[in-house]
């Protein structure tokens, strides 16, 4: 399960940056493995276009994350699944039932990492034929839009009241429960409730 955060981000996402990729293009290493295995590189609008609103259902790519699973849980691409390089095996069967067809995008730490195109690498040679590179990757995410993070990791935050958690949906379903604590600003009346968010952007 996963909980997706949009304005709470701004509350969280201190806690969810996971190191930063200065870099702006791959190494020599990284762009030998991509030319080996004939990978295509796309950006972020391109990744941001594919997610659609953020849902397995709303993607109309699948989106693979290639670090470990620890990193993912901490923050990752909304509706992205977990593959990492080093449990390639156990985790693909994620995909068992997804057409060869299907796009599919995989990133990581950024243009240093070689993990995605070595997960990409694997993909290609279990037979999937539309397999594409965000090199970028995280941190090129995070400096441009809200992250995802796993039912665990919220749970953490939540227990060391660190962080603002606001519930999105109508106040009806706020009324009949919610995470303690949590403020109700449903996405449709951001305009009219903005003014109960913190002064404190940070």
């Amino acid at each position: 399960m996963k909980v997706r955060l949009g304005l709470t981000a701004v509350a969280v996402a201190g806690l969810l940056l996971g190191g930063c990729d200065a870099a702006t293009k791959p190494t020599e290493h990284v762009q030998k493995l991509i030319d080996e295995n004939r990978l295509e590189m796309v950006d972020f609008a391109y990744v941001q276009k594919r997610i659609g609103n953020g849902t397995h259902e709303g993607a109309s790519a699948v989106l693979v994350d290639a670090r470990p699973v620890k990193k993912y849980e901490g923050g990752h691409v909304p509706s992205a699944i977990v593959i990492p390089d080093n449990m390639y095996a156990k985790y693909a069967e994620q995909l068992a039932k997804t057409p060869k067809e299907k796009e599919i995008l995989v990133y990581c730490g950024g243009f240093n990492c070689e993990k995605s195109p070595m997960v990409a690498a694997m993909l290609k040679k279990d037979g999937f034929t539309n397999v594409k590179l965000y090199q970028a990757g995280m941190p090129d995410w995070n400096s441009k839009a809200y992250v995802e993070i796993s039912l665990d990791t919220a749970e953490k935050i939540w227990e060391k009241q660190n962080a603002l958690f606001i519930d999105a949906r109508p106040f009806p379903k706020f009324e009949k429960g919610t995470i303690t604590g949590s403020l109700s600003i449903p996405d449709n009346k951001f305009e009219e409730l903005k003014g109960l968010l913190p002064a404190d952007k940070s």
